[in-house]
């Protein structure tokens, strides 16, 4: 990894604070820290599935914006159980991620750029929520998102013509600030061929169009448990995942 794609992950912790304390927010209190950390899980499962796997009624079209939308829904994954831990500097969160998602390592002596680490310690609910939500009743998109649905048509990234039309379409069935999360980690897209994606039937009807997105979305159900694993060892909370 490049200290330029650490550079990006941090920027991408920093945006992704709000979400990852409302997601920890609304499945808790929990007094035993496993619980909650189970119920987490099951959290991002359910919302991972869906979300990440809309670009795959594009079939293979679809794949660079599912990959990367997958990405972030994972990485959020990560970040929420981070928080759950009091994980919460910079430097180890992004380190988690780069292991969890994209089984990447931080170049050596990299440190998060001036500002970002006080900036990361700060959780909070996401604005047009009441913290007070259960488990299964969030608002519409989930907290996912949390956030009003984007309406925008202007991508404003790089790519091909087709890849920035899968963008318009995205934009306008995802919540805004998984949209904004999702753009930032297009900037190290090169990155995430080393995710989670499930099994290899699933990677191959996602493919197809139309019907790609029940290939996709058990996928992503398969890699959510297979990252949540990972950071269950990683943060010391078992080492497994009975139940989930």
């Amino acid at each position: 990894m490049r200290t330029g794609d650490a550079d990006r992950l941090a920027a991408f912790v920093q945006l992704a604070q709000p979400t990852a304390a409302a997601v920890v927010s609304l499945t808790g209190p929990v007094p035993d820290r496993r619980e909650h950390a189970d119920r987490i899980v099951r959290h991002w499962r359910t919302e991972l599935a869906p979300l990440s796997a809309l670009p795959a009624f594009a079939g293979r079209f679809g794949a660079p914006i599912r990959d990367v939308l997958a990405a972030t829904v994972q990485s959020l994954l990560v970040l929420s159980l981070a928080r759950l831990c009091e994980v919460t500097d910079v430097h180890s969160q992004v380190r988690l991620l780069a292991h969890a998602v994209l089984d990447e390592e931080l170049p050596a002596g990299w440190r998060p750029p001036a500002g970002a680490e006080a900036d990361a310690a700060t959780g909070v609910i996401v604005p047009g929520t009441t913290g007070t939500e259960s488990p299964g009743t969030e608002s519409p998109g989930g907290a996912a998102g949390l956030v009003a649905q984007q309406g925008g048509t202007e991508v404003g990234i790089d790519g091909t013509a087709e890849e920035r039309a899968q963008w318009v379409r995205l934009m306008r069935r995802v919540p805004t600030g998984i949209v904004r999360l999702a753009r930032e980690m297009w900037g190290v897209r090169r990155l995430i061929d080393g995710r989670a994606e499930g099994r290899l039937w699933h990677r191959a009807v996602a493919n197809v169009p139309a019907v790609g997105v029940v290939g996709a979305t058990l996928g992503e159900r398969h890699a959510a448990t297979e990252i949540a694993a990972r950071v269950y060892v990683a943060l010391s909370l078992a080492d497994n995942l009975p139940g989930i």
